[in-house]
Parts: C-alpha cells; sequence; structure tokens
C-alpha cells in the first residue's frame, strides 16, 4: 500500500509518496516521470510521520538552512545501476555542484570498469524519484551547460540560487543547436546545406564584394567547414541549418547567419555559448563590415590590430579582436 500527500513549496506543489513506513517519492508538479516509480494507486493521507518529518525537513531546506539527508528514511524504486547513481547524488554537498562526467568515472571505479557513459549516468540522474532530498539538481554538464533536470530547467536554476551557487560559469544551451559536429559526420548533404547559409550571409553583409569576388571566395568553403575544429550548428525544426560557427584553438574562425533569420538573436546565442563552451578569445573581422565590429564589439570583444590586406594578401582591411 502506497500513500501520498502535497506540500506547498516556493518553486510550487511537491507531491509525496510513502510505502507507509520509508519516503519512495517527492515529485515536483509537472515533472518528467512523475509518479513512475509507484505502480499502483496511492491513497492520501497527511498524517504519516515520514510526511510529517518530509515537510518538516523541506521547510528547514527551504528558510536557507541545510538539513541532511539521513534525517529521513529513504527507498527510492530503481535497478541495481540507478541505485548506485542515486547513492553519488546523496554525497554531493549543498552549495555543491558535481558533473555527469564525473558521476560516470565514480561509477567506473565502482563496477571496475574502465569507463562508463555520461549518457547513462544522465539517464539515471534524470530518473530519481526523490527530487531536492536527492540533489539530482546539483549535477551539470562539464562545461557547465544546465540540462537534464525532469523538473524544469528554470526549478533547477531557483534551487541553485537558493543554495548560493555561483552561476556565472553556467549557461543554458540553446534550443535546436547541435554543437562540435564530428569531421566524419560533417556530410556533403550538410557541406551544402552550410554553403547556402554562408552566402545569404555574405550576400547580404559584405556588400563590398562583387558577384565574382564572392564566388571566387565561395571556393574554399567546403573545405574550411570540413577541417575546422569545432563546427556548431543552430537549425529549425526540419534539422536545416539557420546559422553556424567555426571554432580553432579558442579563435573564432566563422560565424554566419542566414540572411533571412538576422535579428532573431542567434549569432548572440552562438558567440555566447562558443565563448562558455570553447573559450573563445579571440576572431578576425573584415574593416568593411560595420555591422559585424559592432556586434563583437557588444559581446566584449576590442579590436587590437589593423592590417589593410587579408591574410591572403588581398585588399580587404582586417581588424583583429580579442575579448
Amino acid at each position: 500500500m502506497f500513500y501520498k500527500t502535497c506540500y506547498s513549496s516556493p518553486i510550487g506543489i511537491i507531491t509525496l509518496a510513502s510505502d507507509g513506513k520509508n519516503l519512495v517519492g517527492v515529485w515536483l508538479e509537472g515533472q518528467k516521470y512523475f509518479c513512475a516509480t509507484v505502480d499502483e494507486k496511492m491513497l492520501e493521507n497527511n498524517s504519516l510521520k515520514v510526511f510529517c518529518d518530509t515537510k518538516n525537513w523541506l521547510d528547514r531546506y527551504f528558510k536557507g538552512e541545510q538539513p541532511q539527508i539521513k534525517e529521513l528514511p529513504l527507498a527510492p524504486k530503481g535497478n541495481e545501476f540507478r541505485q548506485a547513481v542515486w547513492q553519488l547524488l546523496c554525497e554531493i554537498p549543498y552549495g555543491k555542484l558535481t558533473t555527469y562526467g564525473e558521476l560516470a568515472k565514480k561509477i567506473a571505479k565502482q563496477t571496475g570498469r574502465s569507463t562508463m557513459s555520461a549518457q547513462a549516468v544522465g539517464g539515471a540522474v534524470g530518473h530519481n524519484p526523490i527530487s531536492i532530498i536527492i540533489p539530482c539538481h546539483r549535477v551539470v554538464g562539464t562545461n557547465g551547460s544546465l540540462t537534464g533536470y525532469a523538473g524544469g530547467i528554470e526549478t533547477k536554476i531557483k534551487l541553485l540560487k537558493h543554495e548560493k551557487i555561483d552561476m556565472t560559469k553556467l549557461f543554458i544551451p540553446p534550443k535546436n543547436i547541435t554543437v562540435n559536429i564530428a569531421k566524419n559526420k560533417r556530410t556533403q548533404k550538410l557541406i551544402e546545406q552550410l554553403i547556402n547559409v554562408w552566402e545569404s550571409s555574405v550576400k547580404a553583409t559584405h556588400v563590398f564584394l562583387s558577384e565574382s569576388e564572392i564566388e571566387n571566395i565561395k571556393k574554399y568553403v567546403p573545405q574550411a567547414l570540413k577541417e575546422v575544429e569545432y563546427l556548431t550548428i543552430i537549425t529549425d525544426d526540419n534539422n536545416i541549418p539557420l546559422a553556424f560557427m567555426g571554432i580553432e584553438n579558442n579563435r573564432l574562425e566563422m560565424l554566419f547567419v542566414n540572411a533571412n533569420e538576422r535579428g532573431k538573436g542567434f549569432g548572440t546565442k552562438l558567440i555566447k555559448y562558443g565563448i562558455k563552451k570553447y573559450s573563445i578569445n579571440e576572431l578576425t573581422v573584415n574593416g568593411q563590415n560595420p555591422d559585424a565590429l559592432r556586434f563583437y564589439e557588444k559581446n566584449g570583444f576590442k579590436v587590437y590590430k589593423r592590417t589593410e590586406t587579408d591574410e591572403q594578401d588581398n585588399p580587404y582591411p582586417l581588424l583583429y579582436m580579442k575579448l
């Protein structure tokens, strides 16, 4: 027999579940896998001791105190792998973070394996049935990305801020962004789609170039797209590229947005994502492209050098910028 009750918190209504003695579930309203580990009807019961203790625990937590997990009898339902991951979550201190990669290393060590998939660990973290108390909200991506919280990213942010965690290096990955496309995944079809984005962007912004000059430069674009170290793309819901950037050794080598998509913030999303994920700190912009210059200045870059020709000695002035 299982029982449930509700708790009104600063982040919304929380459902508590118990087997009569132990706490088996704490779910935020509307979260993924809501009540997924209890496969039978739960009876309303507001007077169980474990519920009173849990509500007291949550009261103290939301007041800024640091109640201990061991104060409550927890009995989350899950397979051996998930139980192992949830146990590691219980070891993350209040106000501290760990990453999916670090958890994967610990699980690999515990199980005697050479490696463990961070994605598999992420799945176990996401299925944690006792939110907040088993602190899955304290797990982030290796690069600081805020992903994988069943209760929603905004709720995760609220909990991290509540614990006074430094948020300056954490970020929400843009939607529909495909990061670090491996070179062997850069198909001919993808390259052609990116060339279309490039050509649309160049014709809209590089008005100082003639049609023949654009066609001449276009010959070198496919090779550049194939060879650049990191390639990141923003796509629409049909997986059609709308914007992209390429990075090499912390340097932005290219950033182009389809002319029809300008003004939608895609360029800003890419550059901010690149700064946080790839530590972009340098770039070059054509001196005859004032819009691009203003864009990069707005994002913190400053000109430190100017040349009257480009790197192929063509008569296109370049501005070298650093963050």
